[in-house]
């Protein structure tokens, strides 16, 4: 419903890491044989995750929604990124011993993100 200084800010900051995921994806094409690659893939991806989280809660907080989402669903909503962002660092140090398997993981991290939210009651 309503936009303030910061708000703006912070989505400068979450377009800006969106607009930096081509870099990481350009180097798991060139290094794909290198963990690193993933290890900086995931990072970003993790980032630009826990970048929503903060814009999803900075909004709430300041009451900037036309509708406020109840408790169950910030609950839910910040439960989902948290999940996925998790899964991001927990795929850094597996990268270095399942390597081109890797992705597997951030595959896996949408469906179970969903899943934590269904099992908070609240539809996804």
């Amino acid at each position: 419903q309503r936009v303030d200084g910061r708000l703006v800010s912070l989505n400068i900051v979450h377009l800006g890491l969106i607009a930096f995921i081509p870099l990481p994806h350009q180097f798991l094409g060139l290094y794909g044989h290198e963990p690193i690659a993933y290890v900086f893939y995931a990072g970003v991806l993790g980032a630009v995750n826990t970048m929503e989280l903060v814009l999803f809660l900075y909004a709430r907080r300041a009451r900037l929604f036309r509708v406020e989402p109840s408790l169950p669903e910030a609950r839910a909503e910040a439960s989902r990124h948290l999940v996925v962002t998790a899964g991001c660092l927990l795929s850094m140090p597996l990268a270095y011993v399942l390597l081109g398997l890797t992705p597997i993981i951030w595959i896996v991290l949408l469906p179970l993100a969903r899943l934590v939210v269904r099992r908070q009651g609240v539809a996804p």
